[in-house]
């Protein structure tokens, strides 16, 4: 069993790993992420001379053995060199989506990063259109930037006090809403449509209150535009999105407000009502 060390990419904790195994459920997050293996690449192209081709192969030799021994930095490295010669090669490019992946922290997958990500995939689509591997590699880097994606939105808490109570701030919100988009590009990545419903499903009934509804008027909340998120419209977009897709889609109900504590304070405000009537009645 040969085990390396590298960060689970949804709280950066440091964890072992069998690098045998296809998957690994960190011990502090409890999160299960599938492990990406690197893609083989053919050390052989016709295009080079003799030299290229023995520092073409070595790049490749050492890339390899680092994305095995869970180096990422370096294989990220050594695919940008052999990329300078080989550009054509999408194997390479999958490699480096990969590398990308797993270079990324809790801190440092952003937006950006995943569309970095996106990016190296779609030049491997581009130059290997017949990619044996590209879909599977595709595939679970979506599922993997899902689950973070998913944890992060769950983890990230009010982290200012606004008259004496916790609230969130524009740059934390800004964070949550990214999670969203987050997962939007998912199916980006790979299409699974599951990722639109979940991103449509927070946007209903999530922990955060996006849209307002009274009645049959609904309209975007507070938070919503405070940060210049127009939650209705996307709600709307990516419902139609999805039944273009699965036209048996029905979209989640807007869940209507607990009232529990409005009638009960109605029933005390009565009782002080009418107590007040008799005291006065019997005086």
């Amino acid at each position: 069993m040969h085990l390396i060390t590298m960060k689970c990419p949804a709280c950066a904790a440091n964890v072992s790993v069998d690098n045998d195994n296809t998957f690994f459920k960190c011990e502090y997050c409890q999160n299960q992420i599938s492990i990406i293996k690197p893609t083989n690449i053919n050390t052989t192209v016709e295009s080079l001379n003799e030299a290229e081709q023995k520092t073409y192969s070595n790049f490749i030799s050492i890339l390899e053995q680092s994305m095995k021994a869970g180096n990422y930095l370096e294989a990220y490295n050594y695919c940008n060199k052999a990329l300078e010669i080989n550009p054509k090669a999408g194997s390479l490019w999958e490699n480096k989506a990969i590398c990308s992946f797993w270079l990324s922290s809790l801190d440092s997958l952003s937006n950006d990063k995943a569309n970095e990500i996106t990016t190296y995939l779609n030049a491997s689509r581009q130059n290997d259109p017949n990619s044996k591997t590209y879909e599977n590699i595709a595939e679970t880097i979506a599922n993997n930037l899902y689950v973070i994606s998913i944890y992060r939105y769950n983890t990230l808490r009010p982290d200012v006090v606004i008259n004496g109570k916790q609230d969130y701030s524009k740059n934390q919100m800004m964070n949550i809403l990214n999670c969203l988009n987050m997962i939007e590009l998912c199916y980006q990545i790979y299409p699974r449509v599951g990722y639109l419903k979940k991103v449509v499903e927070l946007l209903t009934n999530g922990n955060i209150k996006w849209i307002n509804t009274v009645g049959s008027n609904v309209t975007n909340s507070f938070i919503s535009s405070n940060i210049g998120f127009d939650a209705k419209r996307k709600r709307d977009v990516l419902i139609r999105k999805i039944q273009a897709i699965d036209k048996n889609y029905q979209p989640p109900e807007f869940s209507k407000p607990d009232l529990t504590v409005l009638y009960i304070i109605m029933i005390f405000v009565f009782g002080l009502i009418l107590l007040s009537v008799l005291v006065n009645l019997f005086k």
